[in-house]
């Protein structure tokens, strides 16, 4: 933060007025990266470590916005770590240099369409399947339906995904029974070629009902578990830091392939169905 702090000053002091033209166009423009690198280059900083100090002051406007509609305090707090996270993974990859590439997912924190609720972020979106039917309800193609994000700062421990669920059934109550959706890598069931019975991936998996998964042999979610110079030309240079890393790679160097997993639960309040 000693770092960042004076770009931020420097942002406030020289280009003020700009700064709340940049809100005002955030809040309709659907790519607003480029009014923030236009601003970043106002002030002569690099564009990673200006996006940041841009991101950090627009938290202030987010806190408002937040406010407004009603979001408790909490929320708010745990949905501005997704900021921390970006700068985490940047830092990594740079030396602990600080700064953020992310600001296209992280600007939907800001301004409360995607919500962080426990361990994971949540968000309203059409249900992108054919009919679906358990416990007598039925959801429809283009029903809303709660989709879940992954933050990628900490292990998928069952317990804290289960409460997580809990406290977004809580927020987003559609009626009695509300439907969750998650669509990731995570979901494939290739995984269990490389998981134990008990990881935490293949728990998560199996919350959902599978409605569809397929082979993705050139994944872009290889950079996501290695980092950013991971490539599938040169599997054995991959990276063996964390257990996960280990068994994928392992799997990846005899033939195997990741893939992707889109699948469905039903929630009470209480609990899964």
């Amino acid at each position: 933060m000693a770092l960042i702090r004076p770009v931020m000053e420097l942002i406030t002091q020289n280009a003020e007025d700009k700064l709340t033209d940049l809100e005002a166009a955030q809040l309709k423009s659907a790519d607003s990266l480029e009014q923030v690198k236009s601003l970043v280059q106002s002030v002569d900083v690099e564009v990673e470590i200006g996006t940041l100090a841009v991101t950090l002051l627009l938290t202030l406007q987010s806190s408002r916005i937040f406010a407004d509609r009603g979001i408790p305090e909490q929320v708010f707090l745990d949905t501005m770590k997704n900021i921390r996270i970006a700068n985490e993974e940047y830092a990594k990859e740079h030396e602990g240099k600080p700064g953020m590439t992310r600001y296209g997912f992280v600007r939907r924190n800001l301004w409360g369409d995607v919500l962080r609720h426990g361990r994971l972020e949540y968000e309203i979106e059409p249900f992108g399947h054919d009919e679906y039917e358990a416990h007598g309800f039925t959801v429809k193609p283009d029903d809303p339906v709660v989709k879940i994000h992954i933050p990628s700062d900490g292990p998928m421990l069952p317990d804290d995904v289960e409460k997580s669920f809990c406290q977004a059934y809580r927020y987003y109550r559609m009626g009695d029974i509300t439907p969750f959706i998650c669509g990731s890598w995570l979901n494939y069931p290739g995984n269990r070629k490389f998981c134990k019975p008990d990881a935490n991936i293949i728990r998560f998996m199996e919350c959902f009902h599978l409605l569809h998964w397929e082979d993705r042999p050139r994944s872009n979610d290889l950079r996501r578990i290695f980092g950013k110079d991971a490539d599938y030309e040169n599997l054995a240079a991959l990276p063996e830091e964390t257990s996960l890393q280990k068994r994928l790679k392992a799997h990846l160097l005899n033939g195997g392939t990741m893939g992707w997993g889109y699948g469905i639960f039903l929630h009470d309040g209480s609990k899964r169905l």
